[in-house]
């Protein structure tokens, strides 16, 4: 570029600009975002705390979505100072090596011929100030942990938000469990309340896209609370339900629920596989699993509501799973968001979400499943007679409250043992 100067003429040129290197890669969206904004504060608050943060949860909760929301506001509005921000999606990634030049492609850092590209990316990423925001990493966990150490050890200036199924096990790292969102509890069914919840708001605000007049009444306030409920606020779930709400009613919709599978298998074509249909979703995650967990994931199909590690013993450690190995297997299922935990009366409670749980039965061959029923019936007729045993002893409160949080189980061993006349005496047992 030239610019010309001279005497007597008038200086009416602007003055020269560099062209500026972008500051984000990050893509637009085109459909709104819905809830989450106490998730996105807390997520941005410890990235001001932490030099790595990691998005767990279940597949289709939001990860994603959730983290592009505070990599914008980090970024900043257009035109306002911010910081650099980059998104590397890993989800076409397969092999392990490629971990390290993928990062490097999106940065748009040179290692052809390198023989060391980890090393040349953080040799060029040392003076550099960034968010780097590792998107799906749940199959490259390894390669990826090894890169993140290296550039957070290196790299002073670099921060990383990463997504994943399960934590990265990384020196520092500060997780964060992204939930399902919110859903109406059983009984709710008055419109207005209905919309506080963020599994109603996104499932409205899906279905007005292809019926903008849509709204919440007195004549689907029921059927969208329990679609909402039913499907665990997991948000590609009501998407793809949303997908079908032009075809059938919700009505219609909530009573195919228990063939979910075969039902929601209309997502976006620009989706990604795994995001295209409900079973896809957590085919990635089970594929991902080893088979001793595959195994314990779906013999926890048979439990009814929530259950202890004793009863995930009782009925995960059989052949050829040993007893022994439950609380690991278990652990590991949790990790990777396919077992949600929390505590009730001071004891650890599991569960599987319900389309979670869907999926895992339909892993077991008939006899498995009932193989693992007997054990579970088995084990609560112990329990319910351990606890009548204890019922006027000090500790009466502590079993009675056991027994409580257990009585989904109770009634659906009592149910098993009743429907096979010859495991009647359990069911007498149990009564």
């Amino acid at each position: 570029m030239f610019q010309v100067c001279g005497k007597g003429l008038e200086d009416v040129t602007r003055p020269l600009r560099s062209v500026d290197r972008p500051r984000h890669n990050l893509p637009a969206h085109l459909t709104s975002f819905v809830g989450r904004e106490s998730e996105a504060r807390a997520v941005r608050a410890q990235l001001e705390q932490q030099r790595l943060v990691t998005l767990t949860g279940a597949g289709g909760c939001g990860k994603t979505r959730l983290a592009l929301r505070v990599a914008e506001e980090v970024v900043g509005p257009a035109g306002e100072p911010g910081e650099e921000v980059w998104l590397v999606e890993l989800e076409s990634v397969r092999d392990p090596a490629f971990v390290a030049s993928t990062v490097a492609a999106t940065l748009d850092v040179r290692t052809e011929g390198a023989q060391d590209v980890p090393a040349e990316l953080i040799d060029t990423l040392r003076a550099r100030d960034m968010v780097l925001v590792l998107d799906n990493c749940e199959h490259l966990l390894d390669p990826c942990a090894e890169l993140v150490h290296e550039l957070l050890r290196s790299c002073a200036g670099v921060t990383v938000l990463a997504t994943s199924r399960e934590p990265l096990g990384v020196d520092g790292e500060s997780v964060y469990r992204l939930a399902s969102m919110t859903v109406p509890e059983p009984g709710i069914s008055d419109p207005a309340r209905l919309v506080g919840f963020e599994s109603v708001q996104l499932l409205v605000e899906r279905i007005r896209a292809q019926q903008p007049r849509f709204a919440v009444d007195a004549t689907n306030a029921a059927a969208v609370a329990d679609i909402c409920r039913r499907l665990d606020g997991i948000p590609l779930a009501l998407e793809l339900v949303a997908a079908r709400a032009g075809a059938l009613t919700l009505d219609e919709l909530r009573d195919r629920l228990d063939e979910r599978f075969r039902m929601l298998t209309r997502g976006a074509r620009s989706a990604l596989p795994r995001q295209q249909t409900l079973r896809a979703l957590i085919d990635w995650s089970y594929d991902l699993l080893s088979a001793a967990e595959q195994r314990t994931l779906a013999r926890c199909a048979v439990f009814a509501g929530s259950f202890d590690l004793d009863g995930a013993e009782a009925v995960c450690g059989q052949e050829p799973i040993d007893v022994s190995e439950v609380i690991d297997h278990v652990t590991a299922l949790t990790a990777k968001s396919l077992v949600q935990s929390d505590e009730a009366s001071g004891r650890t409670r599991y569960r599987l979400l319900e389309t979670v749980r869907h999926y895992a039965a339909d892993q077991l061959r008939a006899e498995e499943l009932e193989a693992a029923r007997r054990s579970h019936c088995d084990h609560y007729v112990e329990l319910a007679e351990r606890t009548e045993a204890q019922l006027f002893g000090p500790h009466k409160r502590e079993w009675f409250e056991r027994l409580t949080l257990d009585l989904d189980n109770v009634r659906a061993a009592l149910t098993w043992s009743t429907e096979r006349p010859e495991r009647g005496e359990l069911g007498l047992r149990l009564a």
